[in-house]
């Protein structure tokens, strides 16, 4: 079996192909796509230090002496003639295992396997397709995520999935742990499925089916009526990386935020308080969250 993997070195990519070679999964070549300084470092020349200390598709490629090459241009003219050159060195590739790659592929591309594309996405397919499922599993204050293995087709994250579950999180989580989280599971159902893969039968949509974007700067609004203080925390914390500010809002008050640091159980006077850079908000649950940012009057 001629298995590739194409993909990125972010924590998604990078957790499922360490556990599909951490599983002895018949990877047999390694395509990166992404521009990870290591990516263009012939193996001979990478010092054992410099590979071990770094944490990308590169240097687990390299540590499981798994042939691979990089992608310079991951677009569909790049991707489909990459494959094309390399697979005649290589033998055509039987199936590709795909994760944190960005690109819908061509039909053009997909038919470059023999028996098929298979995507990883963090979340539970169909529902959360799109570009940042883990940003809007938060944003719906979700306390599990979710992880799907699909056939690719060029409609982005339709096609038919293998593999479907849940994945645990912890009461702290980010959106780059919930992808390396979904992306260790998925990688370590797949080392031990890939020869067996075309043969599943596809399973029933669990979810309702939905799309969502790139988030937008209102997408990080807080309406302190509906949100309780350790919700919102525990979205401030997960998606804080995208240094966007949060605007939390009340019918009399209103505060723009850029980090929150814990929650307390609110005083005597319900109405919100700024102590320098320091704000306690008054939130849904009778608790107050303590965050950095500045308080002003409602309009």
């Amino acid at each position: 079996m001629n298995c590739w993997f194409l993909g990125t070195s972010g924590p998604l990519g990078t957790a499922t192909l360490k556990a599909l070679l951490d599983g002895n999964a018949p990877i047999t070549h390694v395509v990166i796509a992404d521009d990870t300084p290591a990516a263009t470092t012939s193996a001979p020349e990478a010092s054992p230090l410099k590979v071990a200390i770094e944490n990308n598709l590169f240097a687990l490629a390299h540590l499981h002496d798994v042939s691979h090459s990089h992608l310079a241009d991951n677009g569909n003219a790049g991707i489909h003639d990459h494959i094309k050159s390399t697979a005649t060195r290589l033998g055509r590739p039987t199936l590709i295992v795909v994760s944190c790659l960005g690109t819908i592929l061509s039909r053009e591309v997909l038919a470059l396997a023999s028996d098929g594309f298979y995507n990883v996405h963090p979340s539970r397919l169909p529902a959360y397709r799109g570009p940042s499922p883990a940003f809007w599993q938060l944003r719906d204050k979700a306390s599990t995520g979710g992880v799907s293995v699909h056939r690719m087709t060029e409609h982005i994250d339709a096609g038919e999935s293998v593999y479907r579950e849940h994945v645990a999180w912890p009461d702290a989580i980010v959106e780059q742990l919930a992808e390396a989280l979904a992306g260790a599971q998925a990688g370590q159902w797949l080392s031990g499925a890939l020869a067996r893969l075309t043969s599943l039968p596809p399973l029933a949509p669990a979810d309702v089916d939905s799309y969502q974007s790139e988030p937008a700067a209102g997408d990080f609004d807080i309406e302190a009526s509906k949100w309780t203080a350790p919700e919102a925390l525990r979205f401030i914390h997960g998606t804080y990386w995208r240094r966007q500010p949060y605007h939390i809002h009340a019918r009399k008050w209103h505060a723009i935020v850029v980090h929150a640091s814990s929650v307390r159980e609110r005083t005597a006077d319900a109405a919100p308080v700024g102590t320098g850079d320091t704000v306690f908000l008054p939130m849904a649950c009778g608790r107050e969250l303590v965050a950095e940012g500045v308080l002003n009057p409602s309009d």
